[in-house]
Order: C-alpha cells, then sequence, then structure tokens
C-alpha cells in the first residue's frame, strides 16, 4: 500500500532504484557470456519500465478516486 506523499523524495521508490542498479551491476559484475549479459540487462530494463508503469497507474488511481469523492461530497 502506497499512501504516502510523492511531492519530494519517496524512500520506499528511492530503495526501488537503488535496488534495481545493484541487480544491473551485479549481472555487468557477473555474467561473463556478453550475448546472456545483454539479454538479462534487456530483461530488467523491461521490468524496470513495467514497475513504473505499474507505479504510474497506482498513483492515476488515487487521485482519481480522490478527485471522484470530493465531487460527491
Amino acid at each position: 500500500n502506497c499512501d504516502h506523499d510523492h511531492d519530494q523524495q519517496c524512500d520506499r521508490c528511492e530503495l526501488l532504484k537503488i535496488t534495481l542498479a545493484k541487480l544491473r551491476a551485479f549481472i555487468e559484475q557477473y555474467q561473463t557470456d556478453t550475448a546472456v549479459c545483454d539479454r538479462l540487462l534487456y530483461r530488467v530494463q523491461q521490468q524496470v519500465q513495467d514497475i513504473k508503469e505499474w507505479k504510474a497507474h497506482l498513483l492515476r488511481t488515487i487521485h482519481q478516486d480522490q478527485a471522484r469523492i470530493d465531487i460527491l461530497h
């Protein structure tokens, strides 16, 4: 559940960025097969994009619900 403000820096969002950066670094450091490394990095990038899109969806939903509640009251 994400019920904190996103108008400044969010600890949980920053932790996600750090974790994903560490994952990329781990792949680059320990994967010696270039083709496998490229595939893994591509998959991580796609998953990062999916996470960002999901977070944006959640924020839109929260704001739309709040606007609907404001109109009804």
